[in-house]
């Protein structure tokens, strides 16, 4: 979100500096990238994730290519589950046969998987998102300001900048560098997945679990103890290198203690085993393994709005299904912090005051 912030800010007039040095080795690096537009329910932030397809084809059109690109999103199921029963899907949703996913996608050839609803979908390369951001903002006259750490962040706070604390998972870290307080609401786990450069996809798709267990651990309560969930998925490698195989999602762990390396590893070799069911030894060996912190938000709403009242401070973290969403809220977080003014935002349930 912060390069999209950043840029929004500087089409309006602000002068704009960006913390950090900026990284390809992040978890917008290895996320799958997709855009699943038709999720968000109706009215409120439902209705805005809905305007995400138009508002990535706007950016694409005045920044140049953002790695946008028509998909097809696979929900996986195993055994005798109904799909039906799951609650009803966008229009354009079908059901694929075991059979039928294999043809299609050869890499899936002997899966024990038994079927798929096959959903429309967006998908961004997140090598290609990151190049293309990266080449605007010298453009744009956004400047770097060395490290995310650093004196000058410190500075700008000190002669009351408006500053903006966009750093994902780094934020948790970032605030309590600063000595300012972690809203309650904001969390952060621990991402695993696996890079696999000598394969490739039969065609433009991300495959998930049909019930995702991600979402739960997020939204549950009072995670004291390191818990691991797996949705094993598949999807395209960035910048078109290979496939991502994933996701673990481990929680109640903090920036400074990731997860067991061996257990992380031994779960995705499960995901391997439900997708990759062939020569997974030598596939993975041709592979790298990576791990990175995420942040979310317990109650699902994203955190954006000022964080001291009396500060010229905001924060922006806590995403989920940040591809669909952050398109559309980056030109509304830019007006409130131009214009010192979060009323719009408020009435979407999105003032950070709600959980200081």
């Amino acid at each position: 979100m912060g390069g999209l912030l950043a840029i929004a800010l500087a089409e309006r007039g602000a002068e704009v500096w960006l913390a950090g040095e900026g990284s390809h080795k992040t978890a917008t690096a290895l996320s799958y990238g997709g855009v699943p537009w038709w999720a968000g329910g109706d009215g409120g932030l439902g209705s805005l994730q809905a305007q995400a397809p138009q508002h990535w084809q706007q950016l694409q059109e005045r920044h140049g290519d953002l790695g946008l690109v028509d998909a097809e999103l696979w929900l996986h199921w195993r055994g005798q589950l109904n799909p039906a029963a799951m609650g009803a899907f966008p229009k354009g949703g079908r059901c694929l046969s075991a059979a039928e996913m294999q043809e299609r996608e050869p890499l899936l050839l002997g899966t024990p998987l038994d079927g798929a609803i096959q959903l429309p979908y967006l998908r961004l390369d997140p090598m290609r998102l990151l190049s293309g951001l990266g080449c605007r903002y010298g453009q744009l006259g956004i400047k770097r300001s060395g490290s995310l750490w650093g004196e000058e962040l410190k500075k700008a706070i000190a002669n009351n900048d408006q500053t903006v604390i966009c750093a994902g998972a780094h934020s948790v870290g970032l605030l309590e560098h600063l000595h300012l307080p972690v809203p309650d609401l904001l969390k952060l786990s621990w991402a695993g997945v696996w890079h696999i450069p000598d394969l490739a996809m039969g065609g433009e798709r991300v495959l998930m679990p049909l019930q995702g267990l991600r979402q739960q651990g997020e939204q549950a309560i009072g995670i004291n103890q390191p818990q691991m969930v797996l949705d094993p998925g598949m999807a395209p490698g960035p910048g078109g290198d290979g496939i991502l195989l994933g996701q673990t999602s481990w929680f109640g762990l903090s920036l400074e203690k990731p997860p067991n390396q061996i257990q992380d590893r031994q779960a995705l070799i499960a995901a391997a085993e439900l997708l990759l069911p062939r020569d997974i030894d030598a596939v993975l060996d041709s592979g790298e393994w990576h791990q990175q912190p995420v942040s979310f938000s317990s109650d699902g709403l994203p955190l954006v709005g000022l964080l001291l009242p009396d500060q010229a401070i905001s924060l922006c973290a806590g995403f989920s299904m940040a591809f669909a969403l952050v398109p559309v809220l980056v030109p509304l977080v830019a007006e409130a912090i131009i214009d010192l003014d979060w009323q719009p935002l408020k009435r979407l349930g999105l003032h950070l005051q709600r959980s200081s």
